[in-house]
């Protein structure tokens, strides 16, 4: 059964994401090694170098290049706020949203937490 949410208490989020590195051959070679395992049983026919080009939804090698996030407002001006950020620094990106004081406090809360789980493990699956 589909729960129903009052809408202000909503927070819409879009995350986009790309590669890390512009070519495969640009890659470490220890992130070489485990993209091939990684994608061994997803990639067919295809080289690992060819199948780079999808790296970005992989979190180890990707990098979030936009983020976007809207609240929906109540009152005489009902209607969905959005804010976008889109910065080639993923960490600068992260930081830069994460300050945004313009959300909900509610709403705010829980950016800051996502944001700070999403830092710590782009740390930690890249590092």
């Amino acid at each position: 059964m589909i729960e129903q949410y009052e809408l202000n208490n909503l927070l819409e989020i879009d995350i986009e994401t790309f590669r890390q590195y512009s070519s495969f051959e640009q890659v470490p070679e220890h992130l070489q090694r485990l993209w091939e395992r990684k994608i061994k049983y997803q990639r067919q026919e295809q080289t690992p170098e060819d199948f780079y080009q999808r790296a970005g939804i992989w979190a180890e090698f990707g990098k979030i290049i936009w983020f976007s996030a809207g609240i929906f407002t109540s009152g005489k001006n009902v209607g969905l706020r959005v804010k976008s950020f889109i910065w080639r620094d993923e960490k600068a990106l992260l930081e830069k949203f994460s300050r945004y004081q313009q959300l909900s406090r509610q709403a705010l809360f829980y950016v800051h937490i996502m944001v700070k789980y999403l830092i710590f493990h782009t740390c930690v699956d890249v590092c």
